[in-house]
């Protein structure tokens, strides 16, 4: 062999190597295997704003349990609910079949819509089904189930809805009570127009009464009693929120259509509510706290005198029937009430367990039961009760009228002794006299309260059950009348404050 045929033989085998690799023979990869089920081909996992509609229809691609293609085969496309179990009539997503004109709600007056949950679809020649999807209402993950009920399969095509549009603001807790020092979160977020939450920048102010503070997250501290408005805006959206900060007290209280007349404890701010007696009258119950323990007396609708106290614990009737507005005395070893006497209506005191009945005094032209005809001083040395054409007290040491105030209904005497409150009529305003006649206010004139007036310990506050609309029981400032109105879960009458 010459040299020259030598060097191109070499240079023909190098090339065969260098095409094999070099490194010896290699092995095909092998063919992945086709998996049984259903498999979303295109058309999932579109993330967008409320009510868009994706361009790309929902395709599947089906095979059997062989894993060849499953042809003309159902295939169903179900929308499921929102994720928000709180709405669970709106639309996360929305299916329709190719063949609709439109998919999804009707946005327009005489508009086309397809308020469509449910589609289905034959499989193609390819072993494929489609449907049109539009995103829903409601923001946050959305699912269309998809199933081949003829073959057993099931499987899912997910999607993520986004809110649209800031539209409004809106504070969570539109109206609220606390304490001086305490907080309360009012939670104002903005919304789009389904009122879905959105990440703007909200800016949160209290009036300038100075009753609270108010910080950038719509978080409120009491600062004094009173009524404040809170202004919430994000751009040219705004909503307003109301705050009651209220004197501390516990009431003890009639509900008149709870359980035919129950009577309940509650704080001022309206927690620790409890029910504490059923059916103690359906004529009123007019509760008084003792000055010295947790005992309250009311009457009953028999109507007899009854001895709680505050647990529910140990009633018992202590007063005749008929007895009607009883009170402690002030070290608790007896009471006062009002019942028949002698001489017609009378005012009485016994023993805490109703021995002893001692008649004091002739209540003359008594009028008002059962809606609040008499109060007791606290020192339980006068009463005050409601006759024909004013308010009459009477010295129970003496026996003897001492003075007719100007008219009024449901007298309550202040916790000092030297002022009473009264309704101006049976559904009228609230009024406060002195003892000795002077000094007549009329508090309220635009809302009438129903009878049964009660003091603050301190003898700063009045409250009463407001019966114009909105009805409830409200806080009236004895010093200029302003009224703060109390949101409670019962329509409560009657309380009695300590």
């Amino acid at each position: 062999m010459t040299r020259g045929r030598s060097h191109r033989a070499a240079l023909v085998a190098a090339i065969m190597i260098t095409a094999c690799g070099g490194d010896g023979p290699t092995n095909p990869q092998p063919v992945p295997t086709p998996q049984p089920g259903i498999h979303t081909v295109a058309g999932a996992g579109v993330d967008d704003t409320v009510l868009s509609q994706p361009l790309q229809a929902l395709i599947v691609e089906v095979r059997g349990t062989d894993g060849q293609l499953a042809r003309g085969v159902r295939v169903r496309f179900d929308a499921r609910p929102p994720a928000d179990s709180a709405r669970p009539l709106e639309r996360a997503v929305y299916v329709c079949t190719l063949s609709s004109p439109a998919c999804g709600p009707t946005l327009v007056p005489n508009g086309v819509g397809n308020d469509s949950q449910f589609a289905s679809d034959t499989t193609d020649a390819n072993g494929r089904a489609k449907a049109l999807v539009r995103l829903g209402t409601v923001a946050g993950p959305a699912r269309v189930a998809v199933s081949v009920p003829e073959l057993g399969l099931i499987d899912s095509a997910s999607f993520t809805v986004r809110a649209g549009a800031a539209a409004t603001v809106r504070f969570a807790t539109r109206d609220t009570m606390l304490y001086v020092g305490a907080t309360a979160a009012l939670g104002p977020a903005v919304r789009d127009r389904f009122g879905n939450p959105r990440n703007d920048a909200i800016t949160v102010t209290p009036d300038g009464s100075g009753v609270v503070d108010a910080d950038a997250k719509g978080v409120v501290t009491g600062r004094q009693a009173g009524r404040a408005r809170i202004l919430a805006q994000a751009g040219a959206a705004k909503d307003s929120a109301f705050v009651s900060v209220v004197p501390r007290g516990r009431l003890v209280a009639w509900a008149a259509y709870d359980g035919s007349g129950t009577m309940v404890l509650v704080d001022i701010d309206g927690s620790h509510l409890k029910r504490l007696t059923t059916n103690p009258s359906g004529n009123g119950a007019f509760p008084v706290w003792s000055p010295i323990s947790d005992k309250i007396l009311f009457h009953t609708g028999t109507p007899t005198v009854d001895l709680v106290d505050s647990a529910g614990a140990q009633r018992k009737t202590v007063g005749p029937s008929p007895s009607w507005f009883p009170q402690f005395l002030p070290d608790e070893s007896g009471m006062l009430y009002v019942a028949p006497g002698t001489g017609g209506t009378s005012a009485w005191r016994a023993r805490l367990d109703g021995s002893q009945p001692v008649e004091l005094a002739t209540l003359t032209g008594f009028q008002g039961y059962p809606y609040g005809g008499a109060s007791f001083s606290p020192a339980g040395d006068r009463v005050a009760y409601t006759n024909s054409s004013a308010i009459t007290i009477v010295d129970l040491t003496t026996g003897r009228a001492v003075r007719d105030l100007p008219f009024g209904d449901a007298p309550r005497w202040s916790p000092a002794g030297d002022r009473v409150a009264f309704t101006t009529g049976f559904d009228g305003g609230i009024g406060v006299v002195n003892a000795d006649g002077t000094g007549r206010r009329t508090l309220t004139t635009t809302d009438a309260y129903s009878p049964g007036v009660s003091w603050s310990p301190d003898g700063q506050w009045l409250i009463a059950r407001r019966s114009t609309y909105p009805s409830g029981l409200t806080l009236v400032r004895a010093s200029d009348g302003l009224t703060i109105p109390l949101h409670l879960s019962l329509d409560l009458y009657q309380p009695a404050w300590r």
